[in-house]
């Protein structure tokens, strides 16, 4: 056998690996991809891992090496990008990389509800096979300095081109440099998606908008006549939202009767968020800033900017509230170890941050391997009755419905039944979820009784941040199931990506205030409430609330959402002009000389 191999090897020079394995690289990662594999994908995909394949080669000149340099990285972040699709609906991007440091902590999220299956486990062994195949073949291959040469050149200059400036501007077509990250490995793939990713970095914002063109907003804004000082409490629900907009699913009881008696009398509607089933911080920083992260450069998120100085001058509704006189206070009931928290709170300047080992009252309940909504209620309490100067502000963040939602998340079933077409161990697992939803009612019923007792104005803002992801043991999602939204591909219509964001909010007082059920948006929800509360707002929300508020309600990575509530794959013509506005605001603060606004902080 080693004669015929080296017979055969004499007639295949060992330029032709150098071709074949990177070809075999490209086409497994567009087999597991769920990208389609065009013409252009696959040209740059397969120039790519050539040019790494070869540079590899010619640095260590040896076949095999080149071989694991280069398929190990793709054959990883594919395998990413396919459980990442399915446990939070969005694919591996450049920005992911941030949360390098959390990984500890994702892994606790995501390993659950990982699967690992036949094919995985077969895929691993052919894997490793071909791979001691290779090794085994590139003994009998002689070195041969020169092709280790001409390899390591073609790939320099193969790389070089790519990068080019006038190759990003070639290849980065119009249609495609307004595309967010998301889009882009949704269209293309992940090999493609991150180069397309990095050459739209050099696709900036036009900087026309003045000072002068913003002042005619800023002026014309009229304050709210409530003269109140009233304590705001927003309270950021984890996977919160009605359950009776799930087509064909019936309770034997309602699991969230506080939430629909409140809807009744108060102002309440649907949320539209930034993200689906996952990406809490990113919803957190919308919400705080008014900024919108569809505008930042590609791998960049607003927990995580590389210029750490910027958090400075970001806008946040925490100097408002100070700037009226209020005590602020941040808290989590889950540790510090993502989405950067401890740090941007602090530049935040909220007067108090609380994770879960600063609670001031006792952890008296862990409720699904997390501190239960009931005890951060008593931390909220707690937090309002501690301040004795003047009013609060208080924003706060559950986590017990947190996924995974596994069958043994709570110690007893609910006691609500579930009816629909679903199958039993579909139903058992989505008890689960419904279980933690119902508790989430009953804390917010708890935190409405207690404040409806004290003497002094309060509003609170409760909202679901995400969907939670409800991919059931049947391995179909109960939005799929019951007809709710597609969530089985990243190509999908405005519709379905409008209802994978749609949450549920309501606005609550013990005083009155105008009852207004309307849509509102991830980035001026915010601005709805202190507009409510006549809280005195600086220019920068100003212009917000005059410009930005009543045109658009959210631009994620896959739909923008008009006010209206109509949706469209991209900023339509209509609403460009406000939009471009917009994003050279969100450029001037985070990326430019803060001319527009000044240095806000």
């Amino acid at each position: 056998m080693i004669k015929t191999i080296k017979e055969l090897k004499q007639k295949i020079p060992v330029i032709l690996p150098l071709f074949i394995l990177p070809l075999i690289i490209t086409s497994f990662a567009f087999y597991i991809d769920i990208a389609e594999a065009t013409l252009f994908s696959c040209l740059i995909s397969f120039s790519i891992v050539f040019a790494l394949f070869a540079i590899a080669y010619g640095a260590f000149g040896k076949i095999w090496a080149a071989w694991f340099i280069t398929s190990v990285p793709v054959f990883l972040f594919e395998i990413i990008n396919f459980y990442k699709l399915k446990i939070n609906g969005t694919p591996f991007v450049l920005s992911d990389f941030s949360f390098a440091s959390g990984l500890g902590e994702i892994a606790k999220f995501a390993l659950p509800q990982i699967k690992i299956t036949f094919a995985l486990i077969a895929s691993l062994v052919g894997y490793l096979v071909f791979s001691a195949l290779i090794v085994f073949v590139e003994s009998l291959y002689k070195k041969r300095k020169t092709v280790r040469l001409c390899s390591l050149g073609a790939g320099v200059l193969i790389l070089f081109v790519l990068f080019l400036p006038f190759s990003h501007t070639l290849i980065v077509q119009e249609e495609n440099k307004d595309l967010s990250s998301q889009q882009l490995v949704s269209r293309y793939g992940v090999i493609t998606g991150f180069y397309c990713s990095v050459a739209n970095n050099d696709q900036q914002a036009v900087m026309t908008l003045t000072q002068s063109d913003i002042q005619s907003y800023i002026d014309s804004y009229i304050k709210s006549e409530n003269d109140e000082k009233p304590t705001v409490i927003f309270l950021m629900s984890e996977s919160f939202f009605d359950v009776y907009r799930l087509p064909g699913l019936t309770y034997s009881k309602d699991p969230i009767p506080n939430f629909h008696k409140l809807k009744e009398e108060y102002s309440s509607g649907k949320f539209l968020s930034n993200q689906y089933c996952g990406g809490t911080g990113y919803v957190e920083m919308e919400f705080l800033t008014g900024l919108c992260s569809r505008f930042l450069n590609d791998g960049h998120t607003l927990d995580n900017l590389p210029d750490k100085d910027v958090y400075k001058y970001l806008p946040s509704i925490s100097d408002i509230f100070k700037s009226n006189g209020y005590t602020t206070s941040f808290i989590h009931s889950y540790n510090t170890n993502l989405y950067n928290r401890p740090f941007i709170y602090s530049a935040f300047d909220f007067d108090n941050v609380i994770f879960d080992t600063d609670f001031k009252t006792p952890i008296n309940a862990y409720s699904g391997g997390y501190i239960s909504d009931m005890t951060l209620m008593d931390e909220i309490i707690a937090t309002y009755e501690s301040n004795n100067d003047g009013p609060s502000m208080i924003y706060a963040i559950s986590m017990e419905n947190h996924q995974p939602f596994l069958l043994d998340k709570y110690d007893k079933k609910s006691g609500i039944e579930i009816y629909g077409d679903l199958s039993s161990e579909d139903t058992e697992a989505y008890e689960v979820f419904i279980h933690g939803l119902n508790n989430a009612d009953k804390a917010l019923g708890k935190l409405i009784d207690y404040f409806s007792k004290v003497d002094e104005p309060v509003v609170i803002a409760f909202w679901g941040d995400h969907l939670p992801n409800l991919t059931m043991p049947s391995g179909t999602s109960i939005y799929k199931q019951t007809g709710y939204c597609d969530d089985t591909s990243t190509l999908l219509t405005c519709e379905d990506y409008f209802n994978q964001l749609t949450t549920d909010y309501v606005i609550w007082s013990n005083y009155e205030l105008e009852k207004e059920d309307k849509m509102l948006g991830c980035p001026t929800f915010a601005i709805e409430v202190m507009e409510k509360t006549g809280i005195e707002m600086n220019d920068y929300f100003k212009w917000m609330s005059n410009r930005i508020k009543d045109t658009y309600l959210v631009l994620s990575y896959y739909v923008f959402a008009s006010a209206d509530g109509t949706c469209y794959p991209n900023v339509p013509e209509q609403h460009k002009e406000i939009m471009d506005e917009y994003k050279q605001v969100v450029w001037d603060i985070i990326y430019g000389e803060h001319n527009l606004f000044g240095k806000q902080r």
